[in-house]
């Protein structure tokens, strides 16, 4: 059964992490953006998500 991005993440590369002195608080999650634009209605653009 194949791996999620998640199941990755939490199994693999967060204990390699670790491992290497990274802090709990270093790690984020999820990082997302907006391609900057503003919209009508003061809306933003897209979000882009980001590791």
């Amino acid at each position: 059964m194949p791996h999620t991005e998640a199941d990755t993440r939490a199994n693999l590369i967060d204990p390699l992490l670790r491992e290497c002195g990274w802090r709990a608080e270093d790690i984020v999650r999820e990082y997302y953006f907006t391609d900057g634009h503003k919209l009508i209605g003061g809306k933003r653009g897209k979000r882009y998500f980001i590791d």
